[in-house]
Parts: structure tokens; sequence; C-alpha cells
């Protein structure tokens, strides 16, 4: 029992104690006071209650949470462990929005997402492909092992 079932018991039996009597308009105020402060005491303890089942769902759901993200940490490092950014620097090209020149690496192709610093703007990948196939065509080139198991035409040893 709650400390507030518990105080509003002794409300009710001090009331009683004290002989209050019902039938008069004072005492049934009293006693419908005592009441209410019943019914408050009771819902306030079956809130504290559900609180408390609410707090373990969001305590199991952030485990739930944070296993999800290991595993996306996990998976990534799988697929993009070895793949280092600055080894890969493919070219510039020029935003077709903004005209400023835009730092190319394969990161940003085999994500195929290009995001011009300057506008925010997004390129299309599959155009930049089409037109910058010289600046692609490294990653294709004769001389770099595109058998390294990662897919990233890099030269890692498999």
């Amino acid at each position: 029992m709650s400390y507030l079932l518990e105080k509003t018991a002794y409300l009710k039996g001090l009331a009683d104690g004290m002989k209050i009597d019902s039938r008069k308009d004072e005492g049934k105020l009293v006693m419908a006071i005592i009441d209410v402060l019943e019914d408050f005491a009771e819902e306030m303890d079956l809130m504290g209650e559900e609180i408390v089942e609410l707090d373990d769902v969001v305590a199991d759901m952030e485990d739930i949470v944070s296993d999800v993200e290991e595993s996306i940490t996990s998976l990534e490092d799988e697929v993009y462990g070895e793949f280092d950014m600055d080894d890969e620097y493919i070219g510039d090209i020029e935003c077709p929005n903004c005209g400023e020149d835009i730092y190319i690496d394969s990161y940003m192709i085999l994500n195929d997402e290009i995001i011009c610093d300057n506008c925010d703007k997004h390129i299309d990948i599959d155009e930049f492909l089409e037109d910058n196939k010289e600046l692609v065509g490294m990653l294709e080139d004769e001389d770099v092992d595109t058998n390294c198991g990662c897919g990233c035409g890099c030269s890692d040893e498999k």
C-alpha cells in the first residue's frame, strides 16, 4: 500500500474515531472529502505502478536500440572497415547548381551520395557517373586490383 493510501486510511480512521456524524452536513462534507482523497490516492498508486512498468519497457527498448546500433556499426565495419577515404580520391567536379568545385572520393560513389559543400544540394549519382566517366574510370583502371573482396576497387590485398 502506498504512502497516500496509508494516509487516507489514517484520515478515515481518525474521522471514525472522532465520531463525525455523517448524517449532518459538515460530517457529509468531511467524509466526502476523505472519499475523494482515497480515490486520488488509489489512482496515484495505479499510475505509479504503470510508470514502473513503462520504465521497464523503455529500458528494454533502450537495450534493443543499443543492440541494433551495435549491429549496424558492426555491419558497417564489415562492409567499409578497410575503406580509407584519403586513399580513394577520385577528383574534383564542378557543382551544376552553384559552380563550386566538389571533392569526389569513392566513398561518395559507393554510398550513392554526392553533396555540394557550398550549396548543400544533392547531385544525382547516375548523372555524375555518366558525365564523369574518366574520373570514375580510375576505379576500374587496369593497374588496380578490383578483386580485393571489399567491392570498392581498391588495391588492398585479399
